[in-house]
């Protein structure tokens, strides 16, 4: 409901405008469902993808993130490890040895 303007009386728009209205908005919200689901799947397409490269792959200079707060560039690879710079003075020492297998694309 929406108010009409008309000394805060509220009015159902659709009662105006018809079934046409209901309608098209019903197509609407699907056709914006669609694509929120097909930029979300795409998403994490790419996610994945980069979750297989620096996991497999890591190299310095690589962004990734450690968890939920803590992220940073890798400056040096020894398998399994990795040692991240980390990229703010709250997350502690400055670097960080990681075992690849934790690592997460940023």
């Amino acid at each position: 409901m929406e108010p009409s303007g008309w000394g805060g009386e509220e009015c159902d728009i659709t009662s105006i405008h018809g079934e046409n209205l209901k309608s098209k908005i019903a197509y609407y919200r699907e056709e914006e469902n669609k694509l929120n689901r097909e930029a979300l799947e795409e998403n994490r397409t790419i996610y994945n993808y980069r979750l297989k490269q620096i996991r497999e792959n890591p190299k310095v200079g690589d962004r990734v993130s450690i968890g939920f707060f803590r992220s940073g560039i890798i400056i040096e690879v020894k398998r399994p490890l990795v040692l991240v710079q980390l990229n703010s003075p709250e997350d502690g020492a400055g670097t960080k040895w990681v075992e690849i297998q934790n690592l997460n694309p940023l």
